[in-house]
């Protein structure tokens, strides 16, 4: 039954994103937030910091310089011919002339020629990036996942903690404990009643908060790298959405090639 449910069990092999680009503000610069959202965010900032350990590697400098990451990486995600216009012309960044994000830049010009935000260039970089640099809901949940997700880790392997027989290894039945206490434990400190204005700034409806609870679920149990089922799972899903190069090898056998050599000797749960 549901009781008995763990995060483990709400992954979703698919997470269907808006099949257009979302009707809500995606320049942040234009976006004015209530004072009590930004003062709750910034409460919630601090004790997600003061539940992490003062563990050498998976600490909170660990998630800060995680959310970093991830926040630079979906500011590059720009279309094609951007990207090589830039890379030929020596600027290859995912800004316009005057600092904003391409995919802004191109919500303006759309509305500056009378089309809605389903036409034109937003249209164009909503279905190259399968949706994702036009719906905020999923970048938030991104950086949401980034910030959270090695919450209260032990610093020592899922295996460990499992050979040890410890009681979150037996509540999560021995599959990736340590990423489903991070999700639990946080999860639950967003519900509490102080953070009301930032959950209704998150998500307006029940419908965007199930959404957003899966996406951060299928994010935090992706960080579960040493995992073979759930490895074998996204590289099938990997493989069934992209596919091969020329040369036979899939992208994700390439990129994994590559992440595996520069991680060597480290483990990451």
């Amino acid at each position: 039954g549901k009781f008995n449910q763990t995060v483990l069990d709400e992954v979703k092999e698919i997470i269907e994103l808006p099949d257009r680009a979302s009707k809500y503000k995606c320049d942040p610069a234009t976006v004015k937030l209530d004072p009590a959202v930004i003062s709750e965010l910034r409460e919630y900032v601090t004790a997600i910091s003061q539940m992490y350990r003062h563990n050498s590697f998976h600490c909170f400098e660990h998630a800060s310089h995680v959310v970093q990451s991830v926040t630079k990486l979906l500011s590059r995600v720009v279309t094609p011919d951007k990207r090589i216009d830039r890379v030929n012309s020596g600027k290859d960044n995912a800004t316009s002339n005057n600092g904003e994000s391409e995919e802004w830049t191109y919500q303006q010009q759309d509305m500056n020629k009378g089309n809605n935000r389903n036409s034109g260039r937003t249209k164009q970089l909503h279905e190259y990036t399968y949706g994702i640099t036009s719906d905020p809901l999923t970048q938030f949940a991104c950086a949401f996942s980034a910030l959270i997700h090695d919450v209260d880790h032990c610093g020592v392997p899922n295996t460990v903690l499992v050979k040890e027989g410890v009681g979150i290894a037996i509540h999560y039945k021995n599959k990736s404990v340590a990423e489903q206490n991070s999700v639990d434990l946080a999860w639950e400190l967003l519900g509490h009643d102080n953070f009301a204005n930032l959950r209704r700034c998150i998500c307006a409806t029940q419908s965007e908060l199930e959404r957003f609870r899966q996406l951060v679920v299928n994010s935090v149990m992706a960080t579960d790298i040493a995992d073979k089922d759930l490895g074998a799972l996204r590289k099938a899903r990997w493989e069934r959405a992209f596919a091969e190069q020329d040369d036979g090898e899939s992208d994700y056998n390439r990129t994994c090639s590559t992440t595996d050599h520069s991680d060597t000797g480290r483990t990451s749960d």
